[in-house]
């Protein structure tokens, strides 16, 4: 019969239950390559296998160092996306500031809310490089709590870095 404390090593005042990620809050940062933890085509779309800029996560999304400090996705590919948790403090208008990079331009995406769109197509333009940073501007209305933000790519030739999610 074990010795109630024989195999003890310390001893603790309390401990915590807490609930699971309530997701990133919004208005706040997500980071393009922080999507959702999970598999391919649950909460990401990567057309190729492997990170071909071999940055960050093991996933099949591509990320790489960015020359503004952490990382950016890149290699982006037309019908990829990327899936973000978040908890919106109030319904209102927003505004998201997508922080992009393009050598050419004529990359397009949209947000959703995995459903319907809620930004439209959103241009990229030309910056003059893969590491050239410009910041687009698009309004878009959030319920407020907990709910699912997608960034689907629909024309590539562009890297994303971050979406600022603010109060207008």
């Amino acid at each position: 019969m074990d010795t109630p404390g024989a195999n003890a090593v310390g001893n603790f005042d309390w401990f915590a239950i807490t609930s699971p990620d309530q997701g990133t809050p919004l208005p706040g940062r997500l980071d393009a390559a922080d999507f959702d933890s999970g598999t391919e085509g649950v909460t990401y779309h990567d057309d190729s296998a492997g990170n071909s800029g071999g940055a960050y996560r093991p996933t099949d999304v591509d990320i790489e160092a960015c020359a503004e400090g952490g990382y950016n996705v890149g290699w982006i590919g037309a019908g990829e996306w990327l899936q973000y948790s978040v908890n919106v403090a109030a319904t209102g208008s927003y505004v998201v500031r997508l922080r992009v990079a393009s050598p050419d331009g004529g990359g397009t995406l949209h947000v959703s809310d995995g459903t319907n769109s809620l930004t439209g197509p959103v241009s990229v333009p030309r910056t003059g490089g893969w590491q050239a940073w410009t910041t687009i501007s698009v309004p878009l209305a959030l319920a407020a709590g907990q709910q699912t933000l997608v960034v689907a790519f629909d024309a590539p030739g562009f890297n994303l870095q971050y979406l600022d999610v603010a109060t207008q």
